[in-house]
């Protein structure tokens, strides 16, 4: 940890497995890096990936970070011979919490924005997605704590979360908006009871929309 004035902060930097091919080459067609998760064996270029991230802790019950995953993700060597150009990948993100205790409850505030730009070979240039982006809040109402007499641990939790992805920046398709509302109720501290409702908005990647509407409990 390290300190300025009030604010306290923590960093880690690592060295890692990058991603592989399959964030392009894969069975969908589409830029995935679930696709090209790294492996946990041998590294697919011999080239390692840095990621890091610094943490912000202003004051009791609030965190800020910043993180980043960076690296070549393709083969372009083989038996010592250079096979292709180097391709690369960056991912950016940005995430915060909030929490605060009043006399009728705890509010909790939380979200995340993440980009990713990912280097695309000419030839595949508008198949694929160069650039993605995409980020949720999280608000959540903790309140009503032992108002259940006979389960003084018990609480009620109401919740709302937006979040939106954009698989492809350079068109105007290929997007997801959902927001949700539920409410929970705990009535221990390893149970919950939850009925949550769901609307969301999908566009493939001419924009045709396409709607989602349903209850879970």
């Amino acid at each position: 940890n390290i300190y300025i004035r009030k604010i306290r902060m923590n960093y880690g930097l690592y060295m890692t497995n990058g991603f592989n091919d399959g964030i392009i080459l894969n069975s969908a067609g589409i830029t995935s890096f679930r696709a090209g998760s790294p492996s946990l064996g041998e590294d697919n270029n011999t080239v390692p990936s840095f990621t890091g991230r610094i943490g912000f802790l202003p004051s009791s019950g609030i965190e800020a970070g910043i993180s980043f995953h960076t690296g070549t993700y393709n083969k372009y060597i083989l038996e010592g011979q250079v096979i292709d150009e180097k391709r690369n990948e960056l991912i950016i993100a940005a995430d915060w919490e909030l929490t605060r205790s009043f006399k009728f409850g705890t509010i909790g505030l939380s979200g995340e924005f993440a980009y990713a730009k990912i280097d695309i070979p000419q030839s595949l240039t508008g198949l694929y997605a160069s650039k993605q982006q995409g980020f949720y809040v999280d608000l959540t109402y903790d309140f009503l704590r032992g108002f259940v007499k006979i389960l003084p641990k018990s609480s009620f939790i109401f919740t709302l979360r937006y979040d939106e992805i954009h698989l492809d920046k350079d068109i105007t398709g290929d997007l997801t908006r959902q927001f949700s509302a539920g409410l929970n109720f705990k009535p221990f501290e390893d149970s919950i009871f939850k009925i949550n409702y769901t609307r969301g908005w999908s566009y493939d990647r001419v924009n045709n929309l396409t709607h989602k509407a349903l209850i879970t409990a």
